[in-house]
């Protein structure tokens, strides 16, 4: 973010941390994500995305949180073969991997079989090596994800991050 002055800096710093606690954000980050040129603005909606989908999950129904994980999902394959977009992409596909685990023990075992059926399927549908690196990628975000050592703080208890791991090994 290059600003002209330390007061005008100051000023866009704020008003990116209001977006990224605003409610009800999810909209303007899919929007910005697609339509915007700019790679600072798509990397701050992909993390305002994050921080917004937990802090919301329970707002959101599991067709709703389905539908974000498509589209997120089909917004990295997309793009894989962007460099410039790398970071926005390792942004989204932790948010992938969130989700994933955040819903892990509340839907049953045929849905979380097809999250990963629909990651195969579309790294397939890419038909390029970008699009299969960036679904290996979002493979490897969850593994890290449902790791002891490298999960994200949800506010859930230990136990929850526990049996989450025990399932997926």
């Amino acid at each position: 973010m290059a600003a002209a002055d330390p007061a005008t800096q100051a000023q866009a710093e704020q008003v990116l941390v209001q977006f990224r606690r605003s409610s009800g954000s999810l909209p303007a980050c899919q929007y910005i994500l697609d339509r915007s040129g700019s790679i600072d603005a798509r990397f701050h909606a992909a993390c305002a995305m994050r921080e917004g989908v937990l802090r919301e999950w329970a707002t959101h129904t599991a067709a709703e949180r389905d539908a974000l994980k498509t589209y997120v999902l089909q917004y990295v394959l997309m793009h894989a073969a962007e460099p410039q977009l790398q970071v926005v992409r390792s942004t989204l596909q932790g948010t992938l991997a969130v989700m994933l685990k955040r819903g892990w023990m509340e839907v049953p075992e045929d849905s979380r079989t097809a999250f990963f059926q629909e990651v195969h399927a579309g790294a397939q549908a890419s038909g390029s090596a970008a699009g299969q690196a960036v679904a290996l990628q979002v493979l490897e975000s969850v593994v890290g994800e449902l790791s002891v050592v490298t999960a994200s703080p949800l506010g859930l208890s230990w136990d929850f991050h526990e049996a989450c791991r025990n399932q997926f090994e």
